[in-house]
């Protein structure tokens, strides 16, 4: 977005910057605010499948993950090592340039096969992410935008795109903080949204 508005790369660093810090500042303060204490965090994260206290919207999840993976690395040795419990975490990433080889050869052996147009770490990103239910949505907004409008409209694709990106990401930001506040359990009380598709019983990622 900052190079689509021209902004200047020493304005727009500072900018970052300053969100940055003021994000951090906002996020402890509601992490420490009585409606998000730490104890409810670590319940909620704990019963991170279950439909009694699970609240996706304040579960924390992101912080814990970041807390837990400080610990892990620190004991690196003895968790990712040779006899470690989770050796096969590092030898993960030797093994992931197979894919990305198979893929390579497969291009050169058959130069119009389009498999260059498969970027492999998205799609393995996708396995690991603990939160599945944006793939659907990711999905639709990427066959529109790619597979359509560059294709159809390619002068409002070149002149709009990054700012319907910008548009998509701020609305989604804006209702999740409305959402997190008005339904979910943000502001100390929790109100039942309705049931329907996109909001089935028990957890949204269907988690077994």
């Amino acid at each position: 977005m900052g190079q689509y508005l021209k902004i200047p790369p020493r304005v727009l660093f500072s900018a970052k910057l300053w969100g940055a810090l003021l994000g951090a500042a906002i996020n402890f303060g509601e992490l420490d605010s009585p409606g998000f204490p730490p104890k409810r965090v670590q319940r909620l994260v704990i019963d991170h499948c279950s439909a009694v206290t699970m609240n996706a919207a304040v579960m924390g999840a992101t912080v814990q993950s970041l807390n837990s993976s400080a610990v892990t690395w620190a004991l690196a040795k003895d968790l990712y090592g040779r006899h470690g419990q989770y050796w096969l975490i590092p030898v993960g990433i030797a093994l992931g340039v197979i894919p990305t080889a198979i893929q390579y050869l497969i291009k050169r052996r058959w130069p119009k096969v389009q498999v260059d147009y498969i970027i492999l770490p998205v799609y393995s990103r996708w396995l690991i992410s603990g939160v599945n239910s944006i793939i659907f949505s990711t999905v639709i907004v990427g066959v529109i935008t790619q597979g359509y409008l560059r294709r159809q409209h390619p002068r409002w694709f070149r002149k709009y795109n990054y700012l319907l990106g910008g548009a998509l990401d701020g609305g989604t930001q804006l209702i999740v903080f409305i959402l997190a506040f008005a339904v979910a359990s943000a502001a100390g009380k929790e109100r039942a949204f309705p049931k329907w598709a996109g909001n089935p019983k028990g957890h949204a990622d269907h988690c077994l």
